[in-house]
C-alpha cells in the first residue's frame, strides 16, 4: 500500500495517519532492501496506523532478501529535525494466511521499531487493541515467519528502547524460525511486554532457532524463547501475563526458554505460564534451557511450567575461553532470584561432566522462595547422563533456598554426583 512515509523529517510536525475498514492489504509483497511490508514499509516522522477488530489488516505473502521485514510495518523511525516531538500511535494490526520472511528483524506484524533520530524526540508511543498474526495457507519449508538472520519474531522482530507495549492483547500461531534472538511474539524487546490481563500475550506456534550464530560468531546461544528471544537491558521494565503452549527448540545453541531465552538484568518476568498439563510440549537446547527463561538475569515471580525441559551439552565462549554446564531448570536454566513458582515438567541433561539440573533452576545465584517442584523426573531419564549437580529445587545454589518462603519437591530426582532432593550443592542456608 505504502512503500515510504517521510512527515517530519522535511520539518512537517503533522501526523500521518493510516485506517482502514477491513483487509487492507492481500497481494504478494516482495523486497529488496530495508523495509519492506504488507501495508507499509518504512515510516519516518510522526505516525498513526490503525486497523480493524477481528479483521486481519494484511493477507499478503511479504518477502525481502534485506532486513526489517513486516507482515503489517516493516520498520517505525522517528526521526526529526532538532526540538521536535513526534508520535507513534497503533491500533488493531493483524497479518494471517501467507509467509512473511527476510534477513533481519523479520516479524509477522512489524519488522522493527528504531531509535528516535535527528535530534527530535518521541513524546508518545501508545498501542491498543489486538495485534495478530495467525499461522499462514502457504508454508516454506513447513515456517510461516523466517529469517535468515537474527530478531526474528511472531509479531515484533525487534525494538529500541522507547517501545513499551502495555496493557496490550496479542497472539501469534505462526510457525517461527531465525538464527539468533528468536520469539513467539518478539525477538528482542528493551522495554516492557505486558498483557492487559493474565494470558493475554499467548503464543501458540513452535519456535526454532536453525543454529547458535550468536552475533560474535561465537558460540554463546541462540537466545530463544516462547513469548521473547532476548529481553535487553534498557532500564527496569517486566514480562507480564503471558503464556506459551508451543515447544521451542534451541538446535545447537543455548538460553532456551518457554518464555523468554534470555532475560537481563532489572527484566522482570512474573505471571507467566507455559505449557498445560500432558500437553507435551518441550524446551530444548545446549545450555542454560529452562521451562520460563533459559537465562533468568532478575526475578521470576508468580510463574508456572507444564513443559519438558532438556538440555544437551556443556559450551565454551570463543571471547574467554570459560566452559559453562547446561544448567538445565524447570523455571530457569540459569537464574537470579526466584519466587512462587511451580514446576510440573521433567528437566533432564544429557551432559555427564558439566551444569547442574533442578525442578526450579539449574544454578540459582539469587534466592530460591515459595517454590513447588512436582516434575515427574529431574536429572536423567534412559537415554541421558546425569549432570553434575542434580536436585528437586536447585542444582547448584550460590544463595539461599527457602529463608522467606518455603520450598517442596514431590518429584523423583537422579542424578550421580552431588544429588539432593532440595539441593545438589548449597553455598548457603537453606530455611531461615
Amino acid at each position: 500500500v505504502v512503500g515510504y512515509i517521510a512527515a517530519a523529517s522535511e520539518g512537517n510536525t503533522s501526523v500521518v495517519s493510516i485506517s482502514t475498514n477491513g483487509t487492507m492489504s492481500s497481494g504478494t509483497i516482495t523486497g529488496s532492501g530495508q523495509g519492506t511490508g504488507g501495508v507499509l514499509g518504512f515510516s519516518n516522522g510522526s505516525i498513526s496506523v490503525s486497523g480493524t477488530a477481528g479483521t486481519a489488516t494484511a493477507t499478503g505473502r511479504v518477502t525481502n532478501t534485506a532486513d526489517r521485514t513486516g507482515g503489517v510495518i516493516g520498520c517505525i523511525v522517528p526521526y526529526g529535525t532538532s526540538g521536535q516531538t513526534l508520535s507513534v500511535s497503533l491500533s488493531n494490526l493483524s497479518h494471517s494466511s501467507k509467509y512473511v520472511s527476510g534477513t533481519s528483524a523479520v516479524g509477522g506484524v512489524f519488522g522493527y521499531f528504531q531509535n528516535v533520530s535527528g535530534g527530535a524526540t518521541l513524546s508518545s508511543f501508545s498501542v491498543s487493541g489486538t495485534f495478530k498474526n495467525e499461522t499462514s495457507s502457504d508454508k516454506t519449508n513447513s515456517v510461516d515467519v523466517y529469517g535468515s538472520g537474527s530478531l526474528v519474531g511472531g509479531i515484533i522482530g525487534g525494538s529500541s528502547s522507547g517501545y513499551a507495549f502495555t496493557g496490550i492483547t496479542m497472539t501469534n500461531t505462526a510457525l517461527v524460525k531465525g538464527a539468533y534472538a528468536v520469539g513467539g511474539i518478539a525477538g528482542e524487546i528493551q522495554a516492557a511486554l505486558t498483557g492487559a490481563s493474565a494470558y493475554t500475550i499467548t503464543n501458540s506456534g513452535a519456535v526454532t532457532a536453525s543454529s547458535s550464530g550468536a552475533p560474535t560468531g561465537g558460540n554463546e546461544g541462540a537466545n530463544v524463547g516462547g513469548i521473547v528471544g532476548w529481553a535487553k537491558t534498557n532500564g527496569t521494565y517486566s514480562i507480564q501475563y503471558a503464556k506459551n503452549t508451543a515447544s521451542v527448540t534451541g538446535a545447537s545453541g543455548g538460553r532456551i526458554g518457554g518464555i523468554a531465552g534470555q532475560s537481563s538484568a532489572n527484566v522482570t518476568i512474573d505471571n507467566c505460564q507455559v505449557g498445560e498439563a500432558a500437553d507435551g510440549i518441550t524446551i530444548y537446547g545446549k545450555f542454560m534451557v529452562g521451562g520460563i527463561a533459559g537465562r533468568g538475569a532478575h526475578d521470576i515471580t508468580n510463574c508456572t511450567n507444564y513443559a519438558k525441559v532438556y538440555g544437551t551439552d556443556k559450551f565454551s565462549t570463543a571471547i574467554t575461553g570459560s566452559t559453562y554446564g547446561t544448567y538445565a531448570g524447570g523455571i530457569s536454566g540459569y537464574a537470579a532470584a526466584v519466587g512462587s513458582c511451580t514446576n510440573y515438567g521433567s528437566v533432564y541433561s544429557t551432559n555427564a561432566s558439566y551444569g547442574a539440573v533442578g525442578g526450579i533452576a539449574g544454578r540459582a545465584t539469587g534466592a530460591v522462595n515459595g517454590c513447588t517442584n512436582s516434575g515427574a523426573g529431574i536429572g536423567t531419564n534412559a537415554s541421558a547422563k546425569a549432570a553434575a549437580y542434580t536436585a528437586g529445587i536447585v542444582g547448584y545454589a550460590d544463595s539461599t533456598i527457602a529463608n522467606s518462603g518455603a520450598v517442596s519437591n514431590t518429584g523423583a530426582v537422579t542424578g550421580a554426583n552431588y544429588t539432593g532432593g532440595i539441593a545438589g550443592y548449597a553455598g548457603n542456608t537453606i530455611g531461615s
